[in-house]
């Protein structure tokens, strides 16, 4: 009987272990290393559990077949920002995480496509660490779009999201959808918008909704954003200095919002509405 429960944690182990692979088309073909996308995906889909693709650097720039992918449980990783900079017609759906990569849409090429779609009316969640992704001037397409009634929680930390095209946003959420973005602690070092001019950030359907919570060492900058029934909520750290605390009736704020939300209420009530 031991035995067979030491096999069984044995059979857990290899199904729940990472499993990376590296796609190179510029090297030769090994047991974890691929230079033929396709063929390393069918690997991949037969294995259970989560699957990791490493994109290494490798000048001028790593190129994936155009085409549309199923990309649950799997996250994608390089091994500088910068490895990542342009994929031809390609659509990733329920990708899991982004780390330590850059990726772009219409960025050198018209129409070029590097986005994520969340469109099977399911809830998902996807993380970004050290990320970068913006939308240029020759896209057609936004990075990320969530329609068909998906919901999608984001974990973003030190990453950036950037459109410098008027007619395409980062984030398209349509009438349905739910997006709940940074909305999870130890989020930090994000910029939101990409900075000045940044245009637009997301657009929102009417009927659909996108929150975003901003966090300790965010930046959001906002040209003709957000759009729609949007929330944006800054959510920055605070701790009060030494005997301040004792100011604070019963449970001492833990953020910026919530302590100027406290400040005003006391303030509108003892001399009225703050003009």
């Amino acid at each position: 009987m031991t035995m067979q429960y030491e096999q069984q944690n044995i059979n857990l182990e290899v199904e729940t272990a990472l499993k990376s692979f590296i796609f190179d088309p510029n090297s030769p073909q090994s047991d974890t290393s691929y230079n033929d996308w396709d063929a390393m995906l069918e690997v991949m889909r037969g294995l259970p559990g989560i699957k990791q693709i490493l994109i290494p650097e490798a000048p001028p720039v790593i190129t994936i077949p155009p085409g549309t992918y199923d990309m649950t449980d799997i996250i994608i990783s390089g091994e500088t920002p910068l490895a990542f900079a342009d994929i031809t017609d390609v659509v990733f759906q329920n990708l899991m995480k982004v780390t330590n990569l850059a990726m772009g849409v219409g960025t050198s090429v018209a129409n070029t496509v590097s986005n994520f779609v969340f469109n099977d009316g399911a809830g998902h969640f996807i993380s970004f660490d050290k990320a970068s992704f913006i939308v240029g001037a020759l896209a057609a397409f936004p990075i990320f779009d969530i329609s068909a009634a998906s919901a999608l929680g984001v974990l973003a930390h030190e990453s950036s999201f950037a459109s410098v095209n008027p007619g395409v946003p980062v984030f398209a959420v349509d009438a349905t959808s739910t997006l709940a973005a940074t909305s999870f602690g130890g989020v930090q070092g994000n910029n939101w918008g990409g900075g000045p001019g940044s245009d637009p950030f997301v657009v929102v359907a009417p009927g659909g909704i996108f929150t975003l919570e901003v966090t300790t060492g965010d930046i959001f900058w906002a040209a003709n954003n957000p759009s729609g029934p949007t929330t944006l909520t800054r959510q920055d750290d605070y701790e009060p200095l030494g005997a301040l605390g004792v100011v604070w009736a019963g449970v001492i704020p833990t953020n910026v919002k919530d302590a100027l939300d406290r400040i005003a209420a006391v303030v509108a009530g003892a001399h009225g509405a703050i003009p």
